[in-house]
């Protein structure tokens, strides 16, 4: 992660770099600068670019309006003040929903509604499963979003977790995988401690907390996405509860024999394969 995203000097230098280079681009518009300069360090709310933004706000066609919206009539935007603004088009940008609510009715265990589960906080093990669901894997799910870094590599580790996953359940007869209760207690734990000492957790209205002020972080993950990469390499397959297809948890040890034992078409000597050979290192010459 991006040191300057942890609360400190950093931090505070990145603050001081970018007042400034917003007060020369609003230079023509000090006003503006004043009404639109944050109260809280780069990074709180995600940072997008946005070339040649600032200073368009202060070209002379342009209506740099702060009123809230009453609200939307048939030819216009009625603000708070009373006036009318008459308008040929209005362009929507408020942003997402990032609540994880669900789309669609998802049930688990005993009738639990995910939904309803995941209304006041949406706690997970390492953002792609649930107590009380299941076989429920999901991708991009909470505090799965990076502040820094691609989301594709991360993207593409929970793909490869949950083949791991699905090989697992297939290998060892599993009929149902779910985390721990403790594990996703101790996950959201492990957040809360995390996003303490970032700018993540500073007062600012973000998506990041589900649209307020100052509540969990619960959209980005507790850490760069090349910690996220590494965290999921290696699944814990000790953290998860499992029931099992025959009712006996060792159905991995199979019937006995192996496939090369049952299939003469299936070499048996594989364990001589050069790849699973330790040849023992070539002693050094001396001069």
């Amino acid at each position: 992660m991006t040191k300057f995203l942890l609360r400190g000097e950093l931090s505070n230098q990145a603050t001081a770099t970018f007042t400034e280079s917003m007060r020369k681009k609003l230079a023509k518009r000090p006003d503006i600068f004043e009404k639109i300069l944050p109260s809280f360090a780069p990074g709180c709310r995600r940072i997008t670019p946005g070339p040649g933004y600032l200073e368009a706000l202060t070209e002379n066609n342009v209506s740099f309006v702060t009123d809230p919206i009453s609200r939307v009539t048939e030819d216009g935007i009625l603000t708070a003040d009373g006036e009318l603004r008459k308008v040929d088009a209005i362009i929507c940008a408020t942003g997402f929903d990032t609540s994880f609510s669900q789309r669609f009715p998802i049930y688990g265990s005993g009738n639990l509604d995910l939904g309803a589960k995941w209304k006041e906080y949406p706690e997970t093990y390492l953002s792609l499963s649930t107590y009380g669901v299941p076989n429920y894997f999901v991708a991009h799910g909470p505090n799965s979003g990076v502040g820094t870094g691609s989301l594709v590599i991360v993207l593409e580790r929970t793909c490869d977790y949950v083949a791991a996953v699905i090989a697992k359940l297939q290998r060892d007869r599993i009929a149902t995988i779910q985390p721990k209760p403790d594990v996703c207690m101790a996950f959201r734990g492990y957040c809360e401690k995390f996003f303490r000492k970032t700018v993540f957790s500073m007062s600012c209205r973000s998506w990041y907390k589900r649209g307020t002020e100052d509540g969990p972080v619960t959209a980005l993950w507790p850490g760069s996405c090349l910690h996220f990469a590494k965290v999921l390499e290696n699944p814990r397959f000790e953290d998860y509860e499992y029931t099992y297809l025959d009712g006996r948890d060792m159905a991995w040890m199979g019937n006995g024999f192996t496939t090369p034992e049952l299939d003469a078409s299936v070499p048996a000597s594989t364990y001589l394969d050069p790849e699973h050979i330790d040849y023992p290192p070539v002693p050094a010459q001396s001069n």
